[in-house]
């Protein structure tokens, strides 16, 4: 198979597109959990703080409810159509929008579950591309410094209703600047993995159809063998049949594959007791029938080793057990005929009154009397 043909082959078979067949599945199946967290710690904020916050708990609600039924259409539309990408990019822009939401329910800057950013960039660096985890990082600093510098000035409260913890602001700062640097090295590192993953899965697939191919040339050159031939395990079980040997056992290769050594020579009329090693020293040859048609088949083997095995071979001599008796035949006529030059013998005294005495006629004589002890047919011109 040449690289065009492997090639072609290669991109049908869509062995490595979890970008385009699996990315926004996974992205969802991904945001789902993240709600799953979101609304545990909407759910803990509503039953453990005060009163005062229960407006900002029901919007937080009432936003989870909307982002649930966001990704039950994002759901449907990847199951109708083809997800593009731009449909992958706003999938990863309302996950970094969920996590926000996360972070500000679970504290704002002292929120542990900062984290969460990371698992997103390197989402958008697999199913997407290098350049929209680069803007995803980007988006995502910019929420989480929004979110940040909003409670820090007092545009938005707590969603606990306690006072803003004070930190120092070079020290958050700084936090932002390293939770950005941190998941830009996380897209370029993904995104380089992800391509070397995907150049390795590539040669994978591609050592696969040569494979592939191989195999089915090496079958082919199995099945044209002129003999037929049972591959045999070391443990005597056939493993692999010809197209030549299911011909002479009148049997698929599915019937023959499984069966023990013996209950292949039964059917051929050897000897059960009679192994690879005993035939390769000593050929048989049976007759079988099929349908009005006898053959003549030698069966011989031959053993490999105690680990491969060995191989049973069935080969056709009916033409040449033909042959040899034609020659046979040929080689008693040759003899018949140069004896004419010997001397001719008188005729029996019986024969002494017949007509037709001359020297040709008793060459005649003798010539029947030679052919009379051959069972041969004899044409005398």
């Amino acid at each position: 198979m040449n690289a065009a043909n492997r090639e072609k082959t290669f991109v049908s078979s869509a062995v490595f597109l979890p970008a385009q067949d699996f990315g926004s599945s996974w992205l969802i199946g991904l945001r789902l959990s993240f709600l799953g967290l979101a609304l545990f710690s909407a759910s803990f904020v509503a039953f453990f703080t005060d009163i005062s916050s229960a407006i900002e708990i029901d919007l937080a609600f009432t936003i989870l409810a909307f982002l649930f039924a966001f990704c039950l259409g994002s759901s449907l539309w990847v199951r109708e159509r083809e997800a593009g990408a731009v449909f992958k990019q706003l999938q990863v822009l309302a996950d970094i929008f969920i996590i926000t939401g996360v972070v500000y329910l679970t504290g704002g800057p002292i929120s542990p579950f900062l984290f969460l950013y990371l698992p997103v960039i390197i989402s958008a660096a697999v199913a997407c591309s290098r350049r929209t985890a680069f803007v995803a990082t980007i988006y995502a600093t910019f929420a989480y410094g929004a979110l940040v510098a909003a409670l820090f000035f007092g545009l938005i409260h707590p969603a606990d209703g306690s006072a803003v913890v004070e930190l120092p602001r070079g020290g958050v700062f700084l936090q932002v600047v390293g939770l950005s640097s941190a998941m830009f090295l996380i897209a370029v590192a993904t995104s380089y993995l992800s391509k070397r993953l995907e150049a390795q899965m590539r040669l994978v697939e591609l050592s696969r159809i040569d494979m592939a191919a191989l195999s089915d040339q090496q079958r082919q050159l199995f099945n044209d063998l002129p003999n037929g031939v049972l591959t045999i395990d070391p443990r005597g079980v056939v493993q692999g049949v010809n197209e030549r040997a299911e011909f002479f056992l009148d049997a698929k290769s599915s019937e023959l594959t499984g069966r023990k050594l013996p209950a292949v020579l039964k059917e051929l009329g050897v000897s059960e007791e009679r192994t690879l090693e005993e035939l390769a020293r000593n050929p048989e040859e049976v007759e079988i029938s099929q349908g009005k048609v006898s053959k003549s088949i030698l069966v011989y083997g031959r053993e490999l080793s105690s680990k491969q095995g060995g191989m049973l071979f069935l080969q056709d001599v009916t033409e040449i057990r033909s042959i040899e008796e034609q020659l046979a035949v040929q080689e008693r006529m040759t003899r018949l005929l140069s004896a004419q030059s010997e001397p001719i013998e008188e005729l029996p005294s019986g024969s002494k009154s017949f007509v037709g005495e001359s020297p040709v006629m008793k060459k005649v004589f003798s010539l029947i009397r030679r052919v009379s002890q051959s069972e041969a047919t004899v044409l005398i011109g």
